[in-house]
């Protein structure tokens, strides 16, 4: 995984863990949790992405 893609999924880690906690604390556990499999599902699409243009996972 290269930088900018770990910097765009840590921001958006932050993201939705904020949102998850403002939703659990109004009470609204449905809204809270739904984020977190949107942020794997985003993660998948980055890791197809990055393969799909012949990068691929070559961090050595």
């Amino acid at each position: 995984m290269n930088r900018s893609l770990a910097l765009i999924l840590l921001i958006l880690l932050t993201l939705f863990l904020v949102h998850s906690l403002y939703s659990f604390y109004h009470g609204r556990f449905g809204e809270g949790m739904i984020m977190y499999p949107l942020l794997v599902i985003c993660y998948v699409a980055y890791l197809g992405l990055g393969k799909l243009k012949g990068k691929g996972d070559d961090d050595t």
